[in-house]
């Protein structure tokens, strides 16, 4: 048989609690205005929307993997306590 699944839902706390930290932590960020020409104008407006996205793509990752976590705490926590009510009797 294989190993037994083990989890510490305080561990998946902490862990859950630090992604919505990181996630809030993303502040809004908006490129600035384009001012000006030039190439180099061009670049760094190119590279100001390229870390705009950057930031909302992180928010998400971290909100995302956060709301993961939670929902596989609160399965395998429900299937902990339903388990444990079988032994009680």
């Amino acid at each position: 048989m294989g190993k037994p699944i083990s989890m510490s839902i305080s561990t998946m706390d902490d862990a859950i609690k630090l992604l919505r930290i990181l996630a809030n932590d993303c502040a809004p960020y908006n490129a600035a205005d384009k001012q000006g020409g030039g190439a180099v104008i061009d670049t760094i407006h190119g590279v100001d929307q390229s870390y705009s996205t950057m930031v909302q793509q992180m928010e998400n990752l971290f909100s995302s993997t956060a709301t993961f976590l939670e929902k596989a705490r609160n399965s395998y926590k429900n299937s902990d306590d339903r388990a444990s009510w079988q032994f009680k009797g």
